[in-house]
């Protein structure tokens, strides 16, 4: 008897293995056959709703003391974000992988269009960083101008939105946290990653219910 469970532990795992080999040799002529044709596609124009462009306008850029400690990290990723935003910068439509990417655009453009792509990934991250500094420098409505801006050029990640519904708690600006709650909550939002989804409509929820006990 003891034997039996690890007989058929063992079992489970050859069949496991056995299906992925099939399923490997039945999808792998596929795949040799769209990389081919991937890495023969023409250039094409890439769409101007991809490219990225932040609105620098709408950033609380500001002159700190450099000797003062207090600001020394804020001055820090401030000069880091606006290294940033005037890259070129691409946000591709979600799930694309090379082969899409080279199908897409023609393969002479795939290093550039993956370069943009970066650029815009580390551009919302600067834009994160920023505005964590300014929340812990209690600068708030400056870290909600930036935090704002990530979401205006679709930030995917979370602390674009949940950090914002600390200020807006904070500060007790319940219209404005309904607003962000409403977006968050439309059928649209972040059709493409439910679990990041559903976490910011969680810690969203979390904040409203904490403001109305509060009040």
């Amino acid at each position: 008897m003891f034997f039996f469970p690890i007989f058929l532990v063992l079992v489970l795992t050859l069949n496991y293995f056995i299906w992925r080999s099939s399923k490997r040799s039945r999808t792998m002529p596929n795949f040799i056959e769209d990389e081919r044709l991937a890495n023969a596609a023409r250039k094409k124009d890439i769409p101007e709703e991809i490219r990225v462009y932040v609105n620098k306008e709408a950033l609380p850029f500001a002159e700190y003391e450099s000797g003062n400690p207090k600001y020394a990290p804020l001055i820090r990723v401030q000069k880091a974000a606006e290294a940033k935003i005037g890259l070129e910068m691409l946000k591709l439509p979600h799930g694309m992988n090379n082969i899409d990417i080279k199908l897409a655009y023609g393969v002479s453009q795939f290093e550039y269009v993956v370069r943009l792509e970066e650029n815009y990934e580390n551009c919302v991250m600067a834009l994160i960083f920023w505005a964590e500094q300014l929340y812990k420098a209690e600068m708030f409505t400056q870290a909600e101008d930036v935090l704002k801006e990530s979401i205006r050029i679709k930030s995917d990640h979370s602390k674009s939105y949940t950090m914002l519904c600390d200020i807006y708690v904070k500060l007790s600006y319940a219209q404005k946290l309904d607003e962000l709650f409403n977006a968050v909550t439309n059928d649209n939002f972040m059709e493409h990653n439910h679990m990041v989804r559903n976490k910011i409509r969680a810690y969203l929820a979390r904040g409203k219910a904490k403001m109305e006990d509060n009040s």
